[in-house]
């Protein structure tokens, strides 16, 4: 308990504003409050005495007592909500990375750790590509961001390795989204810079690398959990293909969804391309029953990671058309989503640019 209030103590000296930024975030607080009135005054008072928050069931857990007051600081102070679309450069950035520290001190579980740094490392490379659209990404950017993906990937890999002594399916997973995720925003950010400027520049150049050795890393560490589940009892690796079956069909759903909730945006191609890699995805879910049916337990694990895979990779084809207005047309070979990632010269070649300027990307993942 010690540790955690030095921890983030230490993060909350950090965050400091200049007198303009505390107006506006004053100001920010003021137009809340007066757009989201309390209907029920007497309802509110009475939910919000001290007596019912320090009730006993609270005394008993003094953490979850101080997490709560800390995250509804920084939501009634709305420092933190309008800092998670700042970029690198603006004046609420430090206060998001800030926020990023608490989210991480307060993740309690190796698992949640894992998640966590996963999605950080991921998220500046979706802010890569925001400035690159907007041709903002310069060196002092990229660097900033270059180093703290970095440090997010590497601590997803440390957590993962930890996970892996007691979850070996559940650090697969985190590594396998990982890795496909990334295989999309090298892709991304490749294409962004071909369609901007003609060629890779040196910022996305420079990016690139640190980027595709996260991949390498994040592949190796998920063939080897995937390793350790293979040799478990049969039991276990049945369990754990079993779950794997569930998350893939889980997210063919999500992903659905979501194409359903953008076709407008998108339009009939990105839609059309989207189904057919769910259709692969689909084909490999019911290669994998066949292969449960059959006891052939590793295999179906493996397959209902690469349908699982496939299927995100279809919802990734879906943003990038949204965010950026870019068609992504990914590889039919059913195995691609496992490929190790081309080089920039290989994936230049793959560009067809529409007559209304919209970039056609070939993804392999």
């Amino acid at each position: 308990m010690e540790k955690l209030f030095k921890q983030l103590n230490k993060i909350a000296k950090q965050v400091v504003l200049t007198k303009d930024e505390k107006s506006q975030e004053r100001e920010k607080i003021l137009n809340f409050v007066s757009t989201h009135p309390i209907s029920n005054i007497s309802l509110a008072r009475q939910q919000w005495t001290w007596p019912n928050f320090l009730s006993s069931s609270w005394q008993t857990k003094p953490v979850a007592i101080f997490a709560t007051i800390l995250l509804a600081i920084f939501a009634v102070g709305g420092v933190s909500f309008a800092s998670q679309s700042s970029l690198p450069g603006d004046t609420l950035y430090p206060i998001k990375l800030k926020t990023e520290e608490i989210r991480s001190v307060l993740s309690f579980s190796t698992q949640a750790k894992a998640q966590l740094e996963s999605r950080l490392a991921q998220k500046r490379l979706e802010e890569a590509e925001q400035l690159s659209n907007e041709s903002k990404l310069d060196s002092d950017a990229r660097g900033q961001l270059e180093t703290n993906f970095e440090e997010h990937a590497n601590r997803a890999g440390d957590e993962t390795k930890l996970l892996a002594s007691t979850d070996a399916k559940a650090a697969a997973d985190i590594n396998s989204n990982l890795e496909v995720s990334l295989k999309a925003h090298d892709r991304i950010l490749v294409k962004l810079a071909e369609v901007k400027d003609g060629k890779i520049g040196p910022e996305i150049g420079k990016l690139l690398i640190k980027v595709r050795a996260e991949t390498e890393d994040a592949n190796k560490n998920k063939n080897d959990e995937e390793d350790d589940v293979k040799v478990q009892t049969q039991v276990d690796v049945q369990a754990a293909a079993e779950g794997r079956l569930n998350s893939a069909e889980d997210k063919i759903i999500e992903v659905r969804a979501f194409i359903n909730q953008t076709k407008r945006v998108i339009g009939a191609d990105a839609v059309a391309n989207a189904e057919a890699r769910l259709q692969v995805a689909e084909h490999l879910v019911i290669q994998g029953k066949a292969k449960l049916d059959a006891r052939a337990y590793n295999h179906a694990f493996i397959l209902f990671g690469q349908a699982h895979r496939v299927a995100q990779g279809a919802k990734l084809l879906v943003q990038a058309r949204k965010d950026f207005n870019v068609d992504v047309k990914f590889n039919s070979d059913n195995n691609s989503e496992t490929d190790s990632g081309d080089n920039v010269a290989s994936t230049s070649s793959q560009i067809q640019t529409h007559t209304d300027g919209r970039l056609k990307v070939r993804l392999g993942l």
